[in-house]
């Protein structure tokens, strides 16, 4: 909803292919609504949010579809997990 009227469902999508589109914006115009949403769901695996609920935010019908394309993560991430170990031990 938005100002109490149902919201078109392609709604944001179009608005954002008019704005890559206008030429005064000056972005490229092979830009894809998807790729913003690619980045933004990388950056949440990055930061360390659970892929579960990075998969509800991207509204994916199993978790085993956000795991196979967003379930790698930079190694150094992966350090620090397997670091957490030897801090409980301690």
């Amino acid at each position: 909803m938005h100002r109490g009227k149902q919201i078109a469902e392609n709604w944001l999508s179009q608005l954002f292919k008019r704005a890559v589109k206008d030429k005064k914006a000056g972005l490229n115009d092979r830009l894809h609504w998807h790729w913003l949403r690619s980045s933004f769901a990388s950056w949440l695996v990055i930061d360390g949010v659970s892929i579960y609920a990075v998969s509800k935010l991207l509204g994916h019908s199993s978790v085993a579809i956000t795991q196979k394309h967003y379930a790698h993560l930079p190694s150094e991430n992966l350090h620090a997990e397997v670091n957490k170990i030897s801090v409980s031990l301690n």
